[in-house]
């Protein structure tokens, strides 16, 4: 029987009236206009079982699979929408393991109003003249409903869980959940017999105990739907994706779940449920004669069985709750929200801290600055090759713990000049743009996906819609794959394809954020936070240390007490802390205090506002070992991610010197070592009277992040960078050795450190630095005191431990045998003996330097102080020793696996003032690598007698020589034979002929015409080293002067081909205004005797010069160790359009590793274009491919450029970074 509801009030009481739909008047067509008229269509089937009712009558028509004919369910009038629709419950009855409605595979939805919440009475829209499909699913265990018949059985009241029973994540609050469900209908019971009696309880829990009909309970209610429903969407996905109701995951990149609590609950849940009754298959409605009778039902008399309904919806939801995610699956067909639901998921899960995140929201995105044509004009031309992007921040509200409401991520744009928003850094060029798309491309797309469609954040104002269809179209454009494009290409390849869980692994989700890309996206913005650039967004670090970027707003409604704010901003107010800094929106409070009393209040309040990233505290007083232990206890309670502490310097007490912290304060160093919760701490030493820069901002959010105090003196550092995570410290101690034993015990063993460094007072260059690599098994923390050998012998020595020290070896620290690296500044001929000891004690030193004092030593013989215990050291690989001089780089002797003499090798790296005369006739044999920047003659000579013996001569693999017109005549002649009659597989041949002609023994200064002499002069000694061993040669790298003297100079030499046939490696440096670089036939004939093979040069040209050159690839032909130049660099050039018609040619791009031309004139477009054309995309050894001019380019080019190669390749692939005059591939 069909029936109508009506509702009326009474004194703030409801009563329902039931009455059969034949006694009521019921006309579709004389609804309100605002309403649609359904067709008049209908199927045959509808027409000829509808009859008896009436025209007035409509009806819609569903498939079920258990049917053999449709099943007709009449139509009626929404009381809110006034439109025609079907009851869901009316649907439900029928078909009770409905879990979806589609025709075909089109997914019908409930009824939604403008907002997108589903509006009661529940029900779908009715679709005229088609069928609709009944798909059955296994009904979740969550639901305890019997399954229903159309014979007019009697069945028992339950509650009817509306649409999709797909289960619940174990985090969710089912407290509103079960509310939701509440406020629904619960059952239909319909009896058999003539007498139908039909009882209705549609009940709103909110206006029944607050006695009226308020709009709070409106939106309260709407809000609870809106929770169930993104509740039912996440676990109906199956993906782990955070709805805003969970508690909050620790501060990681990503969070996994524990799936073994989950399985126990599941277990206990499925023994515990009952055997689901057999159920008859539905047989066809059976309608009843109308009767007139009419249920009076008030609400107290619904208390009762409201109270019943309600506690079994609690029951069955604590049943759900225990349930795993992991085993619903949903076989629906996905809608374009539940894929940008799953794609974003684990974006929602990234946890970054105040160290990791880089001064911006978790949520960011860029806008075109473009804005959406009023109706009736001329359409938008949209983006350009000229339309700049703007730079946005969301407020991240959502999913704080603790927090008091409902919040979700939102836009929070504020109108100016009636057109855009003001952007939270500065303005992105498209070039800009392109080169972040690489990088954050997925991301940002994810983040304007979760815009537009309304997952997971609040929907964006209308007027920005229009802005990010545009940057959505712009990033597909570029090649970012969007959730929209996916669902249309899917569906244009087969429409009989839906969304599924199976088709989810063509898109997977979108990664979060590591701290390296975060990093890196810092860099490229360029946001300086002492400008006007900073964002209106206030940090708010959570309970779990992961730092959110709020809006003032939610910043302030996260504050639990109201009357804190104004306490901070009063509080130095008061003569013994009258000098601070309280800006919240850099998430910083400083202050100066004078007394113990004064700075336990500071600690107290800091306690309460642990949401306040940073706390910087100056203890401005004589300290008493009272006062720190006091304060220590402070720190213990304190939360924060970063601690900042200076004090005045004091007398170390007792505690101090056990644990051998000379400098003191070792309680609240041991605090804040002890304190997992503090993630970033120092503590400085300061003098009295003396001023502190409270409001300086430092320069980029490098400082900014940390505060750092301007005082040089600091002697505790300890940074965990996240919440609880391993330690690196560094701290002051009178007694490293002492230390080292101690300071582990405070924290409970060395893998509590990621990094422990020691320095000593003393001296502070000198430290010892242990480097813990954390092993499976447990830690044995016991340490015997003086007997650190013994301890890191229980560990296995898997820790590095270096110490780097300028005092003498006479000290017992420095002897105690657990080093592996040693750095230690030395006098050579007085530390012999102690050198040995060091050797001999320290059984697992790996590498030992000797930093030399004196300028003048022989470090053979150093070595040979030092040859016997390295020879029986088990462990030593690298001895070395290092001699200040007056280049940059100190001259470096290094003897590698010093105690295998099969194995041994020595590099040498000499400069001026260096006696290697020893080390060529010692180990002329075994020295495998010469680098040479000066050389005396005596030197040379024995260089030369090394070479020319037959038994075991000198013949290093690599051999390198630097400004060879800066040595004697003799040894470059020695050389210049050693390295023509060598083996040498690498020959490099480095330097500058300008800095070195101006240079004067004598220091002074020399005329235009003398400089020109001596130019000339370098030119010429250069021109002849190489002539004479051009054949060696394998790198080339020479800074020009700026009328060319090398190249010119080149020129003259004796022509000899092959020229330089082993050549890979050419670097060139010439600062001249002149054009037309390669009229050098030098030059010239040397890139093309290296460039493509001849069939490649066109032979029908009658030039001179390429007739030669057919004659040099003829005896190329014949070479069998030729190399092509696969480094080539021109910095400094000037290049016509010419010049880059003749290079590129001539460079054999599919073997080029780096090509870079840096040049000083203007790069026109069309030669860009023709350089373009020889970029070598598909080359698997390119690692690089520059070239610019400084200015960059045009908007025109730039999209030349980009139709030539299309989007940037987003395919996490490494590629060859590829710089078109900053046209970045």
């Amino acid at each position: 029987m069909i029936v109508t509801v009506t509702a009326i009030s009474i004194n703030n009481r409801v009563l329902f009236l039931v009455e059969p739909l034949s006694t009521l008047k019921f006309d579709i067509h004389s609804a309100a206009s605002s309403a649609p008229a359904p067709s008049p269509s209908m199927t045959q089937a509808d027409s000829n079982s509808t009859a008896e009712f009436g025209t007035d009558a409509h009806f819609q028509a569903f498939r079920a699979p258990d049917e053999k004919e449709h099943i007709l369910i009449p139509v009626v009038l929404h009381p809110t929408l006034n439109e025609p629709y079907i009851i869901w419950s009316d649907i439900t009855n029928c078909f009770p393991e409905t879990r979806r409605i589609q025709f075909r595979n089109v997914y019908v939805p409930l009824l939604r109003d403008t907002r997108l919440y589903r509006v009661k009475p529940h029900g779908i829209k009715y679709h005229p003249g088609i069928v609709l499909d009944i798909i059955y699913g296994k009904k979740s265990s969550s639901v305890n409903n019997s399954k229903k018949n159309r014979a007019g059985t009697t069945q028992e009241p339950a509650a009817n869980v509306e649409n999709h029973a797909a289960g619940a994540k174990p985090d969710q609050d089912w407290s509103n959940s079960a509310k939701a469900k509440k406020e629904e209908n619960f059952s239909d019971c319909i009896e058999g017999g003539s007498g139908a009696r039909i009882q209705v309880m549609v009940v709103d829990d909110e206006r029944y105990e607050n006695g009226k009909d308020n709009d709070e309970g409106d939106h309260a209610e709407e809000k609870s739907e809106a929770r169930a429903e993104e509740q039912e969407e996440d676990s109906a996905v199956g993906t782990d994706a955070m709805p805003h109701e969970s508690t909050v995951q620790p501060t990681q990149q990503s969070t996994e779940h524990s799936t073994e609590q989950p399985a126990k609950h599941t277990a206990e849940h499925t023994a515990k449920q009952p055997a689901e009754q057999p159920t008859q298959p539905p047989t066809q409605l059976s309608i009843q004669p109308p009767t007139k009778q009419v249920a009076l039902t008030s609400v107290s008399n619904l208390s009762s069985a409201l109270d019943t309904e309600e506690a079994k919806a609690k029951e069955q939801s604590l049943q759900v709750q225990e349930m795993s995610v992991a085993h619903i699956h949903r076989k629906l067909p996905f809608s374009i929200e539940d894929v940008v639901r799953y794609r974003v998921k684990d974006i929602l899960k990234a946890r970054y801290s105040w160290s990791q995140h880089c001064g911006h929201s978790r949520f960011f995105c860029f806008l075109p600055r473009v804005m959406p044509t009023p109706t009736g004009e001329v359409a938008a031309p949209g983006i350009q090759s000229n339309t700049d992007f703007e730079f946005f921040d969301l407020c991240d509200c959502a999913d704080v713990p603790d927090s008091i409401g409902d919040c979700k991520p939102h836009w929070i744009g504020k109108k100016i000049n009636d057109s855009f928003y003001p952007v939270s850094a500065e303005d992105l060029s498209q070039d800009q743009v392109r080169g972040l798309l690489p990088l954050v491309g997925d991301y940002v797309m994810g983040v304007l996906e979760m815009l537009k469609y309304g997952v997971y954040v609040d929907r964006i104002p209308q007027d920005v819609a229009y802005r990010i269809s545009s940057a959505i179209e712009y990033l597909e454009s570029k090649g970012v794959r969007s959730c929209e494009r996916f669902v249309a290409e899917l569906s244009s390849s087969d429409p009989a394809v839906a969304v599924t869980e199976s088709t989810l692994d063509q898109l997977p989700p979108i990664a979060a954020l590591d701290e390296k890309a975060l990093i890196e996206l810092k860099d490229r913005l360029e946001r300086y936070y002492n400008e006007d650039e900073y964002s209106d967004l206030y940090p708010f670090r959570t309970s779990e240390g992961d730092v959110r970027r709020m809006c003032e707003s939610h910043w302030k409604s996260m504050w639990s007490d109201k009357e804190l704010e104004l306490t901070l901003e009063e509080f130095h107010d008061n003569p013994m802390s009258i000098e601070s800094r309280y800006e919240p929106l850099f998430g910083i409070w400083s202050m100066r205090v004078k007394s113990l009393q004064r700075a336990l209040e500071y600690f107290e309040l800091a306690k309460k506002v642990a949401w306040m990233p940073v706390f910087t505290i100056w203890l401005d007083w004589d300290l008493t070992e009272r006062d720190e232990e006091q304060l220590a206890g402070a720190v213990d309670l304190l939360s924060a991610a970063v601690f900042h502490v200076l004090a005045r310097r004091r007398e170390v007490t007792r505690e101090d010197i056990r644990l051998g912290f000379g400098c003191g304060y070792s309680l609240l160093i041991g605090s804040a070592l002890e304190n997992p919760n503090i993630e970033t701490f120092s503590l400085s030493t300061q003098e009295p009277n003396t001023e502190y820069d409270y409001h300086g901002y430092g320069e980029g959010f490098d400082t900014l992040q940390m505060y750092e105090p301007r005082s040089q003196d600091r002697i505790a550092m300890v940074e965990r960078g996240v919440k609880g995570a391993r330690m690196k410290a560094m701290l002051m101690a009178s007694d490293m050795d002492l230390a080292l034993e101690t300071v582990p015990g405070l924290v409970g063993g060395y893998d509590c450190f990621s990094e422990l460094r020691i320095g000593l007072i003393a001296t502070h260059p000198d430290h010892i630095t242990i480097k813990v690599a954390v092993a499976d098994t447990e830690e044995d923390t016991t340490i015997t005191r003086g007997d650190l050998v013994s301890f890191f012998e229980k560990r296995q020595w898997r820790d590095e431990i270096s110490i780097v020290s300028s005092l003498q070896f006479e000290r017992n620290v420095f002897l105690a045998g657990y080093l592996t690296v040693a750095t230690f500044q030395v006098v050579l001929l007085k530390g012999g003996p102690a050198i040995r000891s060091l050797i001999m004690l320290n059984k697992h030193l790996k590498s030992l330097t000797l930093e030399s004092l004196a300028p003048l030593y022989n470090p053979s013989q150093a070595y040979e102080t030092c040859k016997q215990p390295l020879f029986d050291h088990p462990t030593i690989e690298l001895f070395r020793i290092t001699c200040p001089n007056e280049g940059p780089r100190p001259s470096t002797f290094a003897w590698r696996n010093p105690n295998d003499p099969d194995k041994m090798r020595v590099d040498i790296f000499c400069c001026r003032a260096d006696d290697v005369e020893a080390m060529f006739q010692r180990y002329a044999p075994l020295i495998d690598r010469l680098e040479v920047e000066w050389l005396s003659s005596t030197d040379a000579l024995a260089l030369e007698k090394m070479a020319r013996r037959k038994k075991r001569p000198l013949s290093p693999k690599y051999i390198s020589i630097k400004d060879v017109h800066l040595m004697e005549p003799v040894v470059r002649t020695i050389l210049q034979d050693v390295i023509a009659k060598g083996a040498m597989e690498n020959v490099v041949i480095q330097g500058s002929i300008i800095p070195q002609a101006a240079l004067l023994r004598n220091g002074g200064k020399e005329d235009a015409s003398k400089l020109a002499v001596r130019l000339e002069a370098n030119v010429k000694i250069w021109a002849q080293f190489l002539g004479a061993i051009r054949c060696k040669v394998t790198e080339l790298t020479v800074q020009d002067g700026p009328k060319k003297q090398f190249l010119k100079e080149m020129e003259l030499q004796i022509p000899m081909l092959p020229d330089m046939p082993r050549l890979k490696k050419l670097h060139l440096s010439c600062a001249a205004a002149e054009l037309n670089l390669f009229k050098m036939p030098w030059l010239r004939l040397l890139l093309l005797y290296k460039g493509p093979r001849p069939q490649e040069v066109d032979p029908s040209v009658r030039d001179p010069f390429r007739t030669h050159a057919l004659n040099v690839f003829a005896q190329r032909s014949q070479l069998s160790d030729l190399r092509v130049i696969i480094d080539l660099r021109l910095r400094e050039v000037t290049m016509s359009s010419e010049d880059w018609k003749q290079l590129l040619p001539m460079v054999e791009f599919s073997q080029m590793v780096k090509f870079e031309v840096h040049q000083k004139n203007v790069l026109p477009k069309e030669t860009l274009l023709q350089i373009a054309d020889f970029v070598p995309m598909d080359s698997t050894v390119l690692k690089s491919f520059v070239v610019i001019d400084g200015k960059g380019t045009d908007d025109d080019t730039s999209a030349a450029l980009e139709v030539k190669f299309g989007p940037p390749k987003l395919d996490g692939v490494e590629r060859a970074f590829i710089n078109l005059n900053w046209f970045i591939i």
